[in-house]
């Protein structure tokens, strides 16, 4: 994404419309050698001469006997060759079985890719205290954010903190008045356009706990937007390990993944020894799913961003009444990337007045952030997202009108520190230095329904 980050809204002049916001053998033979000889000729009689006369003996002498001479003419045999020894058998050591080389990694830019975790039912006060204690591990390696649901409170951005109005903002990266999700009854649609639809021809996948979900998402789902879709049907073990196998198959630029179980024990038990058993058991989840996008970074070239967050909170007593208490819009967002804003201390408790948090992200700008990551888009004409990115510092945060009492104007707020371009239904109107926090449009052109949208 570009240097900007648009926050965008839609102004109604009879009353305020405001949107604001800011993944061989060798055997030798017996190794014995055998030499062939050729037998030697027999030996050809000699005939033996005639003895002749005896000399005679001279008296007192003994006689001497004489033997005869040795005849020249014998053919002598030649020497047997002694046979040679028979050698020692040579071991031929057995050679091991090769190891195939090992494929090379692939070479050139990683494929960049998105896991979403959603988790309903986070209780917050509870979560960060399990985090303290250190019985989180896994979900302590990521980078973490307080964040606040349930809209703009006093606005029509304010929405239901329920699971269903949650997951139409983390999906869609707006509020109640443009998705139109205000409860979880599963004859609802999106009424604007989800993260599947804007990642064009990415493929995404949906594995759920909560079967309502894949329900909200049926338009997608029926329009191809949304390749896979998998209902586990209150079973989370069945979403870690289908989550694993749609990483694994490297088909799925977005793979979105639900986690019920901390709302279901929440409902039943409270907030008590069972909730944080779930919680411990949530966290050991997350770290087989930190391992598989471990090994698939290491063998496959591929860069994964991991967003991970919360629905919606819970009351003190684990009941999800949908009410606008605090208790109840705060949340958390965390990530395996660097946050563009660093969070100096993270709250250790929800606060009095949800207001107090409007300053850290939403769970509106997960959308704004996976698609930022993903396809790089920056178009503020065509931007219809209540958040932004999170791995891009925000040019503009907290954007509010007001109808003024003329009734031909309004007037813009917003927290910034950067220059501003204010667009109104996608023309530049005006370019505005540093600093500047509001700007009053008194040049408003007459529209059919009176509806004016400024980004």
């Amino acid at each position: 994404m570009s240097g900007k980050i648009y926050a965008s809204m839609t102004i109604a002049l009879s009353g305020l419309l405001l949107s604001a916001c800011n993944s061989s053998d060798d055997i030798a033979g017996s190794g014995e050698q055998v030499v062939a000889t050729t037998p030697s000729p027999s030996p050809i009689p000699t005939p033996v001469p005639a003895p002749g006369p005896k000399p005679e003996t001279p008296p007192g002498q003994d006689p001497v006997p004489t033997l005869p001479p040795v005849p020249t003419n014998v053919p002598t045999l030649a020497p047997t060759p002694a046979p040679n020894p028979t050698p020692a058998p040579t071991t031929v050591p057995t050679p091991a079985p090769s190891t195939p080389s090992p494929a090379p990694l692939p070479s050139g830019p990683a494929s960049k890719k998105v896991l979403l975790v959603g988790i309903d039912g986070i209780q917050y006060d509870v979560l960060l205290d399990a985090l303290n204690n250190k019985q989180l591990s896994n979900i302590a390696k990521l980078n973490l954010s307080p964040s606040y649901t349930g809209g703009i409170a006093g606005s029509n951005t304010q929405q239901q903190t329920l699971s269903g109005p949650g997951w139409a903002s983390i999906l869609s990266g707006a509020w109640a008045n443009r998705h139109e999700v205000r409860s979880d009854y599963a004859g609802q649609v999106f009424k604007n356009d989800s993260v599947f639809k804007q990642l064009g021809q990415l493929k995404s996948s949906s594995i759920t706990s909560w079967s309502t979900l894949n329900k909200l998402l049926r338009v997608d789902i029926n329009a191809g937007q949304l390749s896979n879709a998998i209902d586990c049907s209150g079973f989370d073990s069945c979403v870690v390990s289908s989550t694993q196998s749609a990483i694994n198959s490297g088909n799925y630029s977005l793979v979105v993944s639900n986690l019920h179980a901390p709302e279901e024990t929440a409902l039943h038990t409270g907030l008590g020894k069972e909730y944080k058993q779930t919680l411990k058991n949530t966290d050991q989840q997350i770290g087989e799913l930190l391992e598989t996008l471990k090994q698939r970074q290491i063998q496959n070239n591929e860069d994964w961003l991991l967003l991970l967050t919360s629905s919606h909170g819970l009351s003190e007593g684990g009941n999800n009444d949908g009410l606008p208490r605090a208790v109840n819009q705060a949340g958390f967002i965390a990530i395996n990337k660097p946050l563009a804003e660093k969070i100096a201390g993270v709250p250790l408790k929800v606060p009095a007045n949800i207001a107090d948090w409007y300053s850290y992200p939403s769970q509106a700008d997960i959308a704004p952030t996976l698609i930022n990551y993903l396809t790089n888009n920056a178009n503020a004409e065509n931007h219809t997202m209540d958040g932004v990115s999170l791995l891009e510092a925000p040019a503009v945060k907290q954007l509010q009108a007001r109808a003024n009492p003329d009734r031909s104007s309004i007037t813009l707020s917003w927290k910034s520190t950067a220059p501003v371009k204010l667009f109104r239904s996608g023309k530049l109107i005006k370019e505005l230095p540093a600093g500047t926090t509001n700007y009053t449009d008194s040049n408003l052109e007459v529209t059919k329904n009176g509806l004016y949208k400024f980004t």
